[in-house]
């Protein structure tokens, strides 16, 4: 009723909708998110459930972890959530509360343990390799697999380990076996001919994931990485960006001095290989292009920026982010075809090395450039925002 007038006045529903549109759509987009965080949870609380609930398998945490908790006040949203669901929210609760405990008690007690040795004049040197020593033992809760253990794991290929209860990757056990490498005439470019078979003859296994900030952030505690920045995009589980290929190989170098066990970057062999999953079509999960959005981050659903790992389907293999999200670094030269390429998964090696290859694609990538066979490459020196890396490790059999 208009005060003025006393006249009534009906405001058509369709046009109340269109005042109010920036509002309902301020609404469906924060529902459309929580309806992706909800998706998150139940499949990562059928991982863990079916994994004995082990805690390798709980990847919420940080903003993921914010995320699950905005579902759980909103009735209508966390009353789909199972049992399970709701168990696995409370044990990523209960691990970070645990995590940021044992943080805290690192750093005061490597401030003292720092000042005392300030005060009896230990070498600088010295200093570092006792910070990082505390940090591996204290903090990191080393876990190393065994002899038998190693030899157990081998034989089990899909199954995982990680050898620190925090900052190690977790890593995937890949089977071995022979596949086609490259891409066949009238598909990819020149850089990915000729196709050849590759034998990988000795069980390795791979990062589930890319190495995240978490995990660099830990190298970076230790005093043996360099901060990486994340172009404000968010660090915990996002792949770690801005690393160069020489950075890379520091941080394998670290994981390897820490555990006594062989980290490395992956050949590029063991890279398409372990991609693949023994599917020989452009990607893991075949040809059908309508799925990509199902495994990948591409320029077509990433939002121009990189996205918090393994929040897509992983291949059969068990690994997440093969194709898109950021390129990944390998051992290899790179060289722009594979005349004269190793057949049995080793890298190639040049006199010329200022170059090294990239595999997987990015965020920024179209369709094409995040298949199984596709390939780059770039200086060592080379840090940019759609580059990361992924760690590898032997094992003895």
């Amino acid at each position: 009723m208009s005060k003025a007038t006393g006249e009534t006045t009906i405001e058509p529903a369709h046009e109340a909708l269109l005042r109010q549109w920036g509002l309902l759509q301020g609404w469906l987009k924060q529902d459309t998110a929580l309806l992706a965080v909800l998706d998150g949870i139940q499949r990562a609380s059928r991982d863990w459930a079916a994994n004995g609930k082990t805690s390798s398998w709980l990847a919420h945490g940080a903003e993921r972890l914010r995320a699950a908790e905005r579902l759980l006040v909103r009735h209508d949203l966390s009353a789909k959530l199972e049992p399970t669901d709701k168990d696995y929210i409370a044990a990523c609760q209960r691990a970070e509360r645990a995590a940021q405990r044992r943080a805290r008690r690192g750093k005061a007690l490597v401030g003292v343990l720092v000042l005392l040795l300030a005060a009896a004049g230990i070498g600088w040197w010295q200093q570092r390799w006792l910070e990082e020593q505390y940090q591996w033992r204290m903090v990191m809760g080393p876990s190393v697999l065994t002899s038998e253990q190693e030899k157990e794991k081998a034989a089990t290929p899909g199954s995982d380990f990680r050898e620190c209860a925090n900052g190690c990757p977790t890593m995937i056990v890949v089977p071995t076996g022979k596949f086609m490498m490259g891409s066949p005439e009238g598909v990819g470019d020149e850089e990915e001919r000729p196709q050849h078979e590759v034998t990988i003859a000795q069980p390795f296994a791979a990062g589930k994931t890319d190495v995240t900030f978490a995990e660099w952030d830990t190298c970076v505690a230790a005093g043996a990485c360099l901060r990486a920045p994340d172009s404000g995009w968010g660090r915990d589980d996002r792949p770690v960006i801005y690393v160069s290929w020489d950075e890379a190989k520091i941080y394998v170098a670290w994981v390897a001095r820490l555990t006594g066990k062989p980290y490395r970057l992956l050949t590029e062999a063991e890279w398409e290989y372990a991609a693949r999953a023994g599917n020989p079509g452009r990607y893991s999960f075949g040809d059908d292009e309508t799925q990509l959005g199902e495994y990948a981050w591409f320029s077509k659903n990433s939002g121009s920026k990189t996205q918090p790992v393994g929040t897509k389907k992983p291949n059969a293999f068990g690994l997440y982010d093969m194709h898109g999200n950021v390129w990944q670094w390998v051992e290899d030269c790179y060289k722009d075809s594979y005349s004269d390429a190793p057949t049995d998964g080793s890298a190639v090696t040049l006199k010329d090395c200022s170059r090294r290859v990239l595999r997987g694609g990015s965020w920024l990538n179209l369709r094409d450039g995040v298949r199984s066979a596709s390939r780059n490459g770039s200086s060592t020196g080379s840090r940019i925002n759609g580059i990361g890396f992924r760690v590898g490790r032997m094992l003895r059999p």
